[in-house]
């Protein structure tokens, strides 16, 4: 069958090409039973992903996860996660708001880091961008990066710079504040509206909403809860700088864009002069388009006659086990989906925790003969799933 002009790439002691002919994807190693090399598709595990196209390029990343990456002729990314030593090969399908042109890895550190060529519809142009891939390890929530083509805003204070708090009586939410930098930079208007987050040593967060601004390094502010002794008067490095609107988004004109500030998910924007507003402050921030990523299940086949097959079939309820996840919505359907209340125990105002347990949802009924769910998530958070039971009710 040959080999199309794409360049191989190697995994371990095997070698996957694109073939000549038919689109697949097919592996090359030695097989001592053959006593020579031999080839097997791959691509017989999700031929649908195969089947009318071809493949135009290919690379390979081995850390964090080992996986194969394909550029598809009609600009679709496909993915397959490989581990031919345990028998491994699961395929995936990746789009975006555009074209995959090409694709590359590159070492970074302890990552293998994949980097695309895109093309994109943009104010009206075709542009094509570079775009890296952001990596799944984050040390906290508002960290999560989980949106295509985007960009962070990050008001963390890094340096030696100092916030001070004074004026106070009561240093409660009904009274004026003074804020006072070690440095200029305050402005007016533009800061007006915004807020410098203080946290003290126990990690506790104190919001300092700018009201009025006296001058580069002095502003009135309001405070969200009482400001404790420790940092009455006190300066402190341990500061953020919250913004309400966000500039500099060119690259993503006219679109519109998932946002998560300080780890919570805002409503959508749409990018207008480089800019969005926020419904309220926020220090770190996520800004991208939106990447909506579905897992359907095969149809159910259970120990009754015939294996379930020609019997009406409704899942009741799905107990799913995630780590790390968050805005998980469950359903029979697309149409159909439940979205999993997690919100408990969290302060106000803060974001919902990260889940590593087992989610039991109980979803709309949907009488069927393959008892098939849907898992989707929309919003710019992480979702791993790490197993899936279902109650089904088994119908005549």
């Amino acid at each position: 069958m040959g080999a199309n002009n794409v360049q191989p790439i190697i995994v371990n002691n095997s070698l996957l090409y694109a073939a000549a002919r038919g689109g697949h994807i097919r592996e090359l190693g030695y097989n001592w039973q053959a006593n020579g090399y031999i080839t097997g598709d791959l691509s017989i595990r999700a031929p649908h992903l195969f089947d009318q196209h071809t493949i135009a390029d290919m690379a390979f990343s081995k850390s964090p996860y080992p996986i194969a990456w394909f550029v598809r002729d009609d600009g679709k990314l496909l993915g397959l996660t490989y581990m031919p030593e345990q028998s491994i090969g699961a395929w995936h399908q990746h789009d975006t708001d555009g074209e995959f042109e090409s694709v590359c890895v590159v070492a970074e550190g302890n990552d293998d880091v994949a980097y695309f060529v895109v093309k994109r519809e943009i104010d009206g142009n075709t542009v094509r961008y570079v775009e890296r891939m952001g990596g799944r390890w984050f040390d906290s929530p508002e960290n999560a990066y989980f949106v295509d083509c985007g960009g962070t805003y990050d008001g963390t204070n890094t340096g030696v710079e100092t916030m001070t708090i004074s004026g106070g009586t009561d240093w409660d939410a009904d009274e004026d504040l003074t804020l006072t930098r070690s440095s200029g930079g305050f402005s007016s208007p533009g800061d007006i509206g915004d807020a410098v987050v203080v946290t003290d040593t126990d990690g506790i967060e104190y919001t300092l909403t700018i009201m009025a601004v006296s001058s580069s390094t002095v502003v009135t502010v309001r405070t969200d809860k009482t400001i404790p002794p420790a940092l009455q008067g006190v300066a402190t490095t341990t500061w953020a700088f919250a913004r309400n609107v966000i500039s500099g988004l060119s690259w993503l004109e006219g679109k519109t864009v998932n946002i998560l500030a300080d780890g919570a998910v805002h409503p959508q924007r749409t990018v207008t002069s480089g800019a969005i507003t926020l419904d309220s402050p926020a220090s770190i921030i996520q800004i991208g388009l939106a990447i909506t990523a579905d897992v359907q299940t095969l149809p159910l086949a259970i120990q009754i006659e015939g294996f379930g097959q020609g019997r009406m079939k409704n899942v009741n309820q799905v107990f799913l086990r995630v780590s790390e996840s968050s805005g998980v919505f469950v359903g029979p359907s697309l149409s159909l989906l439940t979205q999993y209340k997690q919100r408990t125990t969290e302060p106000y105002g803060s974001a919902p925790d990260l889940k590593s347990e087992e989610l039991r949802m109980s979803i709309s009924p949907a009488w069927g003969d393959s008892a098939q769910i849907w898992v989707r998530q929309s919003d710019p958070l992480p979702i791993t799933i790490v197993g899936m039971t279902l109650e089904v009710s088994i119908g005549g």
